[in-house]
């Protein structure tokens, strides 16, 4: 019975890697569309990212309650590690991601910025028409 807890155990975990890899995958996809302006590639991306980030969650609701028993076993605690550091990965690849979305958001901004104060001294030099039907 525990052998069997255990193999159930390892093939959670290894559907848990295989999300995570492809987490990582999906990060660069991300980059990559980002630096190539494809918005809305970037978001299809990241709607899948939610849908694997869910997908986790609901696995590991089977998981935890295994993994204190099983957590000291040197085969479960190298496919913690694993995951572990894909779980890094993830963590630093979004972190990227959303820095360049930033600088991005910030340059647009300034941009827009810019745009209203030139668009507004245009607008106080071009010649009111007057409404004469009031």
């Amino acid at each position: 019975m525990l052998q069997d807890k255990k193999k159930r155990l390892i093939r959670n975990l290894d559907t848990i890697k295989e999300s995570y890899i492809k987490l990582v995958m999906m990060k660069s996809g991300e980059r990559e569309a980002f630096e190539h302006g494809n918005y809305e590639f970037l978001y299809e991306l990241s709607q899948n990212e939610r849908f694997i980030i869910g997908d986790i969650n609901e696995l590991m609701k089977f998981v935890v309650p295994d993994l204190i028993g099983l957590r000291n076993d040197p085969e479960v605690h190298s496919r913690m590690e694993e995951i572990d550091g894909l779980q890094e990965s993830v963590i630093q690849d979004s972190l990227a991601v959303r820095g360049l979305l930033e600088e991005q958001s910030c340059s647009t901004r300034s941009k827009l910025e810019n745009v209203r104060k030139i668009s507004s001294v245009h607008s106080n030099s071009l010649p009111r028409i007057v409404d004469l039907r009031a």
